[in-house]
């Protein structure tokens, strides 16, 4: 895939995270919202989010109880920053993230691209006792 292929917007169809033995967990549940958006100017911006989403209780973003603001750690996930394609492969260099532990660090993804979709894999890391992956699956808007 060439950057200009790349670029654009993406809309979410599937997020799973997949272990070698076939299981797959829907962290933002099985019906996810997001987009993912590069640019020409080698920038990137993922949102991911579950749907139907509960409203707080309270308008005011910094004044909600902690609870409500607890959700969106449960149920959000959203990272910028520069991104470079090298052979099947996209680094993202995190500069702002939801998830503080990404920030400055290279999330790499293998990508593939067919027809309309763009699936974007993460390298396996361990959860639960397990190798798993990231596996996500977006659709040009």
């Amino acid at each position: 895939m060439d950057k200009a292929s790349l670029v654009g917007t993406w809309k979410l169809l599937n997020f799973e995270l997949r272990s070698n033995d076939g299981e797959a967990i829907y962290p933002f549940g099985k019906e996810p919202i997001g987009y993912i958006i590069y640019t020409l100017n080698d920038y990137m911006s993922v949102a991911i989010m579950s749907a139907n989403r509960p409203e707080w209780s309270t308008n005011d973003f910094l004044g909600a109880p902690t609870d409500e603001r607890l959700e969106i750690a449960d149920n959000f996930i959203g990272y910028l920053g520069r991104y470079e394609i090298i052979n099947d492969m996209i680094n993202h260099y995190v500069e702002v993230s939801s998830f503080p532990n990404f920030i400055k660090v290279k999330q790499t993804r293998k990508y593939e691209h067919k027809d309309n979709q763009l699936i974007l894999t993460s390298p396996p890391h361990h959860r639960d006792g397990k190798e798993m992956h990231y596996h996500v699956i977006w659709e040009r808007a």
